[in-house]
């Protein structure tokens, strides 16, 4: 459960007055979905901290008049084949702000629920935009199939300025935390935002076509990029090295 996604569903029901449905196509959700957050949270299921106000220019998604790097915390989710295709795709910039890609989105959809080629680009456009982009096993995992799917699409690759994988982070000669999943890590280091496990059934049931299974794979998509980026808050430090495209 991501604590981060419910606290904006709070803030944007009970302080600012927003309907479910506002709220759904803010954080791309279905608004039953945001419904059972909401209610949730109401049962007393997430205890909800309250975050630092943060002023953010519209534009750039960043606070204004800040100067410094901007960094994206990606995710995608896939079908369940050897030529996969992207089914979501996840990104949180380091202010918090989150933007979801999905396949029922109109500004996304392609001609039909296999065609990702319009959300691909999206993606592409959006990383593009970042001085550093950060995921998880992204390197060989993630921007690979962001890759293969533009290509299929006709269009250039991804070319990020910087990218960091942080698994890289976790293994090895930098720390032993023991395997080097990111569910292992973060409940290692206990952080805020929780993954949401998944049986393989349900990305079946999402590929063709399952609304409900769809929106779960939404939901367990926002939970893994916001738990990169709480696990990023705590390896950060060893990070000496930055390398330049994907």
């Amino acid at each position: 459960m991501s604590n981060a996604l419910v606290r904006e569903i709070v803030e944007l029901k009970d302080n600012q007055g927003w309907s479910f449905t506002k709220i759904g196509k803010k954080v791309g959700m279905s608004k039953d979905a945001v419904q059972k957050y909401y209610k949730r949270y109401l049962d007393g299921g997430d205890e909800v901290e309250a975050a630092p106000a943060v002023k953010v220019a519209a534009k750039d998604k960043s606070p204004k008049n800040y100067i410094g790097p901007t960094i994206a915390f990606y995710d995608i989710e896939t079908t369940y084949s050897a030529w996969s295709r992207i089914l979501s795709v996840c990104i949180v910039d380091g202010f918090g702000n989150l933007e979801v890609f999905r396949l029922d989105d109109p500004r996304y959809a392609g001609e039909s629920w296999t065609d990702d080629s319009k959300l691909v680009k999206a993606v592409k456009e959006s990383l593009e935009a970042y001085d550093v982009i950060v995921g998880w096993n992204s390197k060989l995992f993630d921007l690979p199939i962001i890759n293969a799917r533009l290509l299929a699409a006709g269009e250039d690759p991804c070319d990020p300025l910087m990218h960091i994988d942080l698994m890289y982070k976790a293994t090895g000669s930098a720390v032993r935390v023991g395997r080097k999943s990111l569910d292992n890590v973060s409940k290692y280091f206990g952080v805020a935002n929780k993954k949401t496990p998944l049986d393989p059934r349900v990305w079946d049931a999402a590929d063709h076509g399952d609304k409900d299974a769809y929106d779960t794979i939404i939901e367990h998509n926002i939970a893994d990029v916001y738990v990169t980026r709480d696990v990023y808050g705590k390896l950060k430090r060893l990070v000496r090295n930055i390398h330049r495209g994907g």
